[in-house]
């Protein structure tokens, strides 16, 4: 329902569609819609039944959303795994518990269940009776489709209430799918079956009616300001360890890269992530373990700096030591949380090992395996990039292929964007 009178809702079918690979969707020119865009039936289709994976939910079929006029970006998401799996935990537990486990289908939202006992002579109250547990309301998840707000993964329209296509001439979205190969990581327990994202997605939206409200909005539009999202990555090297001595089972590796995808632009909010590359390390057979790689994966006595325009961010070696010493993790979760905001997980997920972490968490094949499966970190540059490095060390620990892998060095950052509009109605895209 729209909150601006004389609107209808439209139906947008797709003017290209092919599974598995691409659905473009051409908005009506000479028009004002409103920025509440919806992308409707999103989802993976196996020929075995299966669930999705559990951050990632029906719509990581998505491998990008684009919006364009012609051949003018105008926003987009470009590594959407990431974004889609991080917002997912980026709830509270009750969103996910209540709402997304139906709406997108993930399998987040956590409950504690049991009843204690006492056994013995003299009784003994157990320790483990009560264990953390995903609630599993909807079976057989795979198949199932879900709706993706576009006005919640795209700024630009988040921050207008209109889109004039008077001035987007060829207002154009474009939603890339990923392979039959990429969907695999996305499924809980049949890798080997057949994957597609399907055709058959569409777009609602309102469109405001003819008369002399259109008429105003189109004379009054000026652009809009919005943080887009834009991200890079880094490759981190697996670290070499040998059984010789401790010296070679403990060992220090520290990387230093330079980050070129920012510069030149004024950076608000960071997201950092660390996901896994070596498929053994989430694979078992036909199944995806744990959270897969869709996360970020908890690294030994890590410290991790960010150096901004030739000036650390944090003091020392930022969250964390280079010598290993002190604890870490609860530092970054503070940190995420702060920058971000809620994060739905299980004490002992941004730990690489805890006690008793199998005790009180039930389910094998699931939350029992993602232990150190969130391990983000967020952190607020708020300044113009003209240069900027990220100082990632960690002790590779011999005998764990977690804490030794190569991993693929993540980065979101919001970036302030605008676009300006001219008397001709002409305008342009700039960074603010």
């Amino acid at each position: 329902m729209s909150l601006i009178d004389n609107t209808h809702l439209r139906i947008l079918d797709p003017a290209f569609d092919k599974a598995s690979f691409r659905a473009s969707f051409k908005f009506p020119s000479d028009s004002v819609i409103l920025s509440d865009i919806r992308l409707l039936n999103v989802g993976i289709d196996s020929n075995a039944v299966d669930d999705y994976q559990p951050t990632s939910g029906a719509s990581s079929a998505i491998a990008s959303i684009r919006l364009y006029d012609g051949g003018t970006l105008l926003d987009s998401v470009e590594n959407f795994t990431l974004y889609n799996n991080f917002k997912n935990l980026n709830n509270t537990n009750d969103d996910n518990l209540s709402l997304n486990r139906r709406l997108a289908y993930t399998d987040l939202g956590f409950i504690q269940q049991g009843v204690q006992a006492a056994t013995g002579d003299p009784k003994v109250l157990t320790k483990d009776s009560y264990q953390q547990v995903a609630q599993s309301p909807v079976a057989g998840t795979v198949g199932k489709k879900a709706w993706v707000s576009l006005r919640e993964c795209l700024p630009f329209l988040r921050s207008s209430v209109i889109v004039p296509t008077s001035i987007y001439k060829n207002l154009r979205l474009e939603v890339n799918y990923h392979s039959p190969a990429g969907l695999k990581n996305f499924v809980k327990s049949r890798r080997d079956a057949t994957l597609s994202a399907p055709q058959g997605a569409i777009v609602l939206f309102n469109e405001v009616g003819e008369g002399d409200v259109k008429e105003a909005m189109k004379k009054q539009y000026q652009g809009v300001s919005f943080r887009a999202l834009e991200f890079d990555r880094a490759q981190i090297p697996a670290v070499t360890t040998l059984t010789t001595d401790d010296s070679t089972k403990l060992v220090l590796q520290q990387n230093n890269f330079v980050i070129h995808g920012f510069n030149g632009k004024r950076v608000g909010r960071l997201l950092m992530a660390q996901t896994s590359t070596n498929t053994a390390t989430w694979i078992d057979g036909n199944k995806n373990t744990g959270y897969a790689n869709n996360t970020s994966t908890a690294q030994f006595r890590e410290s991790v700096n960010v150096r901004v325009n030739g000036v650390n961010k944090l003091a020392g070696d930022g969250v964390g030591s280079v010598s290993g010493t002190g604890s870490s993790k609860n530092r970054r979760l503070a940190m995420l949380t702060d920058t971000w905001g809620d994060i739905n997980l299980i004490t002992g997920q941004q730990f690489c090992a805890t006690q008793d972490f199998n005790s009180y968490v039930g389910g094998v094949d699931l939350l029992r395996s993602t232990q150190g499966a969130v391990d983000f970190m967020g952190l607020v540059i708020d300044e113009h990039v003209k240069d900027l490095q990220v100082f990632f060390n960690r002790h590779g620990v011999h005998g764990n292929p977690k804490q030794i892998e190569a991993l693929n060095y993540q980065l979101m950052a919001e970036v302030d964007k605008a676009v300006v509009v001219g008397t001709d109605s002409s305008y342009r895209v700039v960074y603010a």
